[in-house]
């Protein structure tokens, strides 16, 4: 049997997800619902590359065992996303962000922005903030 990490993750998001982090990041719930869509495969992607090699693998854990991303605090995301949580989340995811991406996150953003119908990059940067540790927990 084969498991699906995309669905695993989807499935993991509270059903009000796109309206909460739409208000977070300043955009509507649809454009939000599409940049997610779009968002996830990109960061499973990253981690999945950036673990390739038992080093890389030996990293991505080392990220992903940051006491800044408090992923314990992920089983109550939508209570997260809507207090003041948000703010330390999307520092940290942030980090995790450059991480793996370097210095490719803001080519990632604008064209998040531009295929999903976000604002700005800035809002595409935000969400991808948010995304990245659930995308690894």
């Amino acid at each position: 049997m084969t498991t699906n990490v995309l669905d695993l993750i989807k499935h993991g998001l509270p059903g009000n997800f796109s309206d909460l982090a739409g208000k977070l990041v300043g955009e509507s719930p649809g454009a939000t619902q599409t940049a997610v869509t779009s968002a996830l495969p990109a960061l499973v992607a990253a981690i999945a590359q950036k673990g390739a090699t038992a080093d890389g693998a030996q990293g991505v854990l080392s990220l992903l065992d940051n006491p800044a991303l408090n992923t314990g605090a992920l089983s109550n995301l939508s209570g997260l996303l809507g207090g003041q949580g948000s703010t330390s989340l999307t520092n940290a995811g942030s980090g995790l962000l450059s991480s793996l991406l370097g210095d490719k996150s803001e080519a990632l953003a604008g064209t998040l922005a531009s295929v999903s119908g976000l604002r700005n990059t800035q809002s595409a940067s935000s969400l991808l903030a948010l995304l990245a540790p659930l995308a690894g927990d």
